[in-house]
């Protein structure tokens, strides 16, 4: 019996990605909120926006924030407008880093032009 090929080609794509390294390594949550961080919208860049687009709770997306913090991808900040919201955005590593995820996952990163 041949086995599958799957489970070997998914390792080497996380692998070529630098997905598995043992001090970076990011879980699937984590890779979600690094994706939000990225988003060109302020609504989408808060733990609540990001926990309401994820469909956990805001305690799961601020544990995901912290650990990309200690990792250097994100930046928490204060809403100008309301200091009790927090907001996450990606530094330049984490936008890199997003990006080589979203190669990774052959999606088109792209920008579509505004109408």
């Amino acid at each position: 019996m041949t086995a599958p090929a799957w489970p070997d080609a998914i390792v080497a794509r996380l692998s070529a990605a630098d997905l598995l390294a043992d001090d970076d390594a990011l879980s699937p949550r984590q890779m979600a909120v690094l994706a939000l961080s990225c988003h060109p919208q302020d609504a989408l860049r808060t733990i609540r926006g990001m926990a309401d687009a994820m469909g956990v709770g805001r305690p799961a997306v601020s544990r995901a924030i912290d650990r990309l913090e200690v990792l250097g991808l994100v930046r928490r900040r204060a809403d100008r407008n309301d200091l009790r919201s927090k907001h996450a955005n990606a530094t330049e590593r984490g936008r890199r880093r997003a990006l080589e995820i979203a190669a990774m996952l052959d999606l088109n990163t792209k920008e579509e032009p505004s109408a």
